[in-house]
């Protein structure tokens, strides 16, 4: 993909018009079971414009969910596959139980297993995908995680990305760490290390996908052009007046303490990223109205309210989004 730029001349000399290569990242958010909203838009995508995101794109990145999808898309899984297998398995890896045993659990211990999670991610993407190095993927895939051991990020790239300073985890490995959400999932334990959730520090990953895309791959930031796609989450926060004296506990649970920090971190990679990037930064959104924010509030809910809340709000975004140049221009050759 190409587009025009002016190459400029010395004084007095007549402008030439160049062609510049697009280099383009697709960044897909964090966000449980809502990113069903995510797999729809690229559903969408793929079947509009008659191709494989992941042909489009140069790099792909993710968090918790859409490291899943993006890895899914690395290896050739069509993203109607991987909406449908979120659908399904939803339902499975969020298992719904009784209200005092679920508080027992958020005091004790994380109140999901990643039993389900994990045969969830090899029903998608196949069980030899799944336990595929991913010092073997030739797709440039980032996936995002949290090493709670040694208290710092965690980027697990693909051979594409990296080269020689590939990732020796599966992408298995990738996304069960990338998904190890506190409160939801336990720690998973990759090596002698202990990973959390990325979305602890990039639920929005397209600022990292811009840092690696010019400085692993090379691409002159001027190039880089990036497609970033939410989970259709409602906005965190609360009135001053409400906010009183709260404890420990009321903080992460009535005050959603987690879920504040995700959506700030949001907020401020979008901010950074339009400022760096201005038009060559597109986001797909799309926060619910007040009478769907019940439904898919948080990132565990999985009923067929749910569904069809994440499939309708896909639908209006692709309607808002479809005729627009500066969309089209990701998946037009």
């Amino acid at each position: 993909m190409t587009d025009v730029d002016l190459d400029l001349p010395a004084v007095g000399q007549t402008p030439r018009r160049t062609a510049v290569r697009r280099r383009q990242v697709l960044a897909l958010n964090g966000g449980g079971f809502r990113g069903l909203y995510t797999a729809n838009i690229l559903e969408r995508a793929e079947a509009e414009f008659a191709c494989r995101a992941a042909d489009r794109f140069e790099l792909l990145i993710g968090t918790s969910i859409g490291g899943l999808i993006a890895a899914g898309l690395a290896v050739g899984t069509p993203a109607a596959t991987i909406a449908a297998k979120i659908a399904e398995h939803g339902p499975a890896i969020f298992r719904r139980v009784p209200l005092w045993t679920r508080a027992k659990q958020f005091v004790f211990r994380a109140p999901y297993s990643a039993t389900a999670l994990r045969r969830a991610v090899v029903d998608t993407i196949g069980e030899d995908q799944a336990e595929l190095p991913l010092s073997r993927l030739d797709k440039p895939l980032a996936i995002c995680a949290v090493n709670y051991t040694h208290g710092r990020p965690q980027t697990f790239r693909s051979r594409g990305l990296a080269s020689g300073g590939a990732s020796g985890q599966t992408i298995l490995q990738a996304v069960l760490a990338s998904a190890a959400a506190p409160t939801y999932f336990p720690p998973q334990t990759v090596g002698q290390d202990l990973m959390i959730d990325g979305g602890l520090i990039a639920n929005a990953p397209e600022l990292l996908g811009i840092s690696e895309a010019c400085g692993r791959l090379g691409h002159p930031l001027a190039n880089v052009y990036v497609m970033a796609i939410g989970t259709a989450g409602r906005r965190q926060g609360a009135a001053l007046a409400s906010i009183g004296r709260p404890g420990a506990l009321s903080w992460l649970l009535r005050r959603r303490l987690l879920q504040m920090t995700m959506a700030s971190q949001e907020a401020l990679a979008v901010a950074q990223c339009q400022t760096l990037l201005r038009s060559r930064y597109y986001r797909v959104d799309k926060e619910p109205a007040q009478n769907q924010v019940a439904a898919i509030r948080d990132m565990d809910l999985t009923s067929a309210r749910a569904v069809a809340t994440l499939r309708s709000l896909a639908a209006q975004s692709w309607d808002e989004n479809r005729g627009q140049s500066a969309f089209r221009s990701f998946f037009q050759d």
